[in-house]
């Protein structure tokens, strides 16, 4: 059916990881990338476009427990496929483990569970950031983008845009998360973040796994309404 009706079969997916996310989807769906590539089953590799796109708003700890053990997976086997003289296998899995990894930065887009999940996360990129080349465009961009998020969230804690305790509005500004010209300008800070749409874009000029930037504060201001 895939093959017959490429294009509504996109379609859905791409609307069941809107609207379902990524959870529901990967509960009926398994990516049976391993069984792929041992020939037992056929991979659903058509799935990680979907959730790098239209995946928003959901929990960044699912990505590390779910694609992000998939991924290590991925890299090792390229690793040892490569010594083996499999060079087309390792070419394959590496595309994948490159793959899962861009999928990161559609979890990075307004996560519910940031505080939570960075913590058990933060070895992990920071590890992937100095030690793969290839991964650090990805691992730049996530941290450059859950940073600005934060300060979004910040500023308009501080402008009263949203509900904030006066000890956490008194704590953003003793942290210096949002200056006090700029606490004192509404919608201050987008510019900001249309300099890093710029940024991302052309990075995923640089490599497949990029995903679509959004402007962070209008999607923030769209979820508070």
């Amino acid at each position: 059916m895939f093959l017959k009706f490429p294009t509504t079969f996109s379609g859905t997916a791409d609307a069941a990881c809107r609207s379902l996310g990524p959870q529901a989807v990967r509960s009926v769906l398994p990516l049976q990338i391993q069984e792929g590539l041992a020939g037992t089953a056929e991979p659903r590799t058509w799935l990680l476009p979907a959730l790098r796109k239209h995946v928003r708003g959901t929990q960044l700890g699912f990505w590390a427990s779910d694609l992000a053990p998939l991924a290590k997976q991925m890299g090792a086997a390229a690793a040892a496929a490569s010594q083996a003289g499999r060079k087309s296998t390792a070419v394959a899995c590496h595309a994948l483990e490159l793959q899962l990894w861009g999928c990161l930065q559609a979890f990075a887009s307004w996560p519910t569970d940031t505080a939570e999940a960075y913590g058990g996360m933060a070895a992990d990129l920071a590890a992937a950031f100095h030690t793969r080349e290839d991964l650090r465009s990805i691992v730049a961009s996530v941290l450059v983008r859950l940073c600005k998020q934060a300060r979004a969230v910040a500023l308009a804690a501080v402008q009263g845009s949203v509900e904030a305790s006066a000890e956490t509005r008194t704590a953003i500004q003793e942290l210096g998360l949002v200056s006090d010209a700029a606490a004192a300008i509404p919608g201050a800070g987008k510019g900001d973040d249309e300099a890093a749409e710029d940024e991302e874009q052309q990075q995923q000029q640089q490599q497949e796994a990029g995903s679509d930037e959004e402007e962070d504060e209008d999607e923030y201001g769209q979820q508070q309404r």
